[in-house]
């Protein structure tokens, strides 16, 4: 139901990598290698590629490839620098309450420059609110479900996200070039 593009997560992925990798350096550590980055890389394109697989944001007005890059970086960063179950919720339910880019820019009359950085933000934010988390953030449970002000609601008309399978190596065994 929507695309996306594996290289917008590929941003904070890389930076988090960096920077974990001179940390660990620097503290007489090995630093991390390709294949931590490339298994960051495939649990974030799995996590934004089964949402998208039934649900579509460009339906509903809003840029799904960004977005859905901006929630499984968040995921997957977070964990990278460390954090437990609670503290991934916490920074993915920010990355919902944050909001999701209007598709407006990657459509004439509006098109503009706007789509050749948006990946960059959306993985920008993802650190961010990763690192927030991180720090002691609190979450928002009801991101999406909350009736009324939850994402549901506010965008679906009602309809919860549909899953036609879980979390795996489907998306990555099955990429559309």
């Amino acid at each position: 139901a929507e695309g996306g593009h594996p290289s917008d997560n590929l941003a904070g992925i890389l930076a988090t990598a960096d920077y974990l990798s001179r940390v660990n350096v620097a503290a007489g550590k090995k630093p991390l290698v390709m294949r931590d980055v490339l298994t960051a890389l495939i649990k974030a394109y799995e996590i934004q590629g089964v949402i998208a697989l039934e649900n579509s944001f460009h339906r509903v007005g809003y840029d799904g490839s960004a977005g859905l890059a901006k929630i499984a970086s968040t995921a997957v960063i977070t964990e990278m620098l460390g954090g437990k179950r609670d503290e991934i919720i916490n920074a993915v339910s920010n990355a919902w309450v944050d909001g999701q880019t209007l598709r407006c820019y990657r459509h004439a009359a509006s098109a503009g420059s706007r789509k050749s950085w948006a990946g960059a933000d959306a993985a920008s934010r993802a650190v961010r609110l990763s690192l927030m988390a991180l720090q002691g953030e609190m979450g928002y449970p009801t991101a999406l479900t909350a009736k009324r002000w939850g994402l549901y609601d506010v965008m679906f008309r009602g309809k919860p996200f549909k899953f036609q399978r879980p979390y795996g190596s489907y998306v990555r065994e099955n990429v559309l070039f």
